[in-house]
């Protein structure tokens, strides 16, 4: 009986949470995000790819940024194998690393985030492909913080090149 009311505990709470943030998400949705994939693209010791991603958000209506995100996936061959990985780069008091809020939406600010991937296998310098996303969202904070806009954009899946 006890495990059975903990089972719902853990499987209702974060669905609500999903339901709240999903569907703030979506209302008001104002500004827009433009991402590109900046380059070098650097492999280190065949594992460890540093892939630099270009933001540039627009300002959106909230007293504080509740949660920035970037995301990178990247797929390289490898013989007769893919070797792949994906990785964010998160910050703000939504965010479960609950680091610093890291974007300047001002419109024109590029920002620069590298995002760290450690791959499935091995990488090697060549062609790959990549796809990158980037969240903003912004929101008003009493004694809880609630969303009030998020704009977001994704670029790929494209072709780049990797050093190494």
């Amino acid at each position: 009986m006890k495990s059975r009311a903990l089972f719902g505990l853990f499987t209702v709470l974060p669905l609500s949470v999903a339901i709240v943030l999903g569907a703030s998400s979506t209302a008001g949705a104002s500004g827009s995000v433009t991402v590109t994939i900046g380059g070098p693209i650097q492999v280190t010791n065949r594992l460890l790819v540093s892939v630099p991603v270009n933001v540039v958000c627009d300002p959106l209506s909230g007293d504080t940024v509740l949660v920035d995100r970037v995301s990178v996936q990247l797929q390289q061959a490898n013989g007769k194998t893919v070797s792949q990985g994906s990785a964010s780069v998160e910050g703000g008091p939504f965010s479960p690393f609950l680091g610093s809020p890291f974007l300047t939406c001002d419109g024109s600010t590029v920002n620069t985030v590298t995002v760290k991937i450690v791959g499935s296998g091995p990488f090697h310098g060549g062609k790959a492909i990549a796809t990158a996303s980037a969240t903003h969202t912004v929101g008003t904070c009493s004694f809880f913080c609630s969303p009030t806009d998020t704009e977001s954009g994704v670029v790929g899946p494209s072709g780049v090149n990797v050093r190494g």
